[in-house]
């Protein structure tokens, strides 16, 4: 075990398991949730043609992008970097989704009606009206996150 330890730097592959799945979880958290505030609560031009685009992306198997995210990330010059292994997965249409279903029957339109009289911008509702509402499903949606970035 301490010969293992001492050729694979092993405390420090520990930190960055750790930084990868802290900040992985954090951005998934931060777009999904966005995400699924935006699907359900605004309308705007192609948002039911793109909510249906995005289930259909569930066909699509992860190891026919394994190449491409590769080449993007070699183009970009973050191959062998923590940042090629955080940003390709910082939001997923799995997420979007399921919060997309949650925040449109549990966030009523009277609440962000009554933040906008109250002068609340798009960031303030979201941050401080929906992302309350959001709590034991964004809980759940952490754990999900968290156990598929380790």
């Amino acid at each position: 075990m301490r010969e293992v330890i001492h050729r694979i730097d092993f405390f420090t592959s520990l930190f960055h398991t750790v930084v990868v799945a802290t900040v992985g979880t954090l951005l998934v958290l931060f777009f999904d949730s966005l995400a699924a505030f935006v699907f359900a609560k605004y309308a705007f031009p192609g948002r039911k043609i793109l909510f249906g685009v995005l289930p259909a992306t569930y066909m699509i198997p992860a190891q026919l992008s394994l190449v491409p995210q590769f080449v993007t990330m070699a183009h970009f010059g973050w191959a062998g970097t923590l940042k090629a292994l955080i940003v390709p997965g910082a939001a997923n249409a799995f997420g979007i989704f399921w919060m997309r279903q949650y925040a449109q029957n549990s966030l009523p339109d009277e609440l962000l009606d009554a933040g906008r009289i109250d002068g609340a911008g798009f960031f303030r509702l979201y941050w401080q009206v929906a992302m309350p509402l959001f709590g034991a499903r964004r809980f759940l949606r952490d754990l999900a996150a968290g156990a598929t970035k380790m």
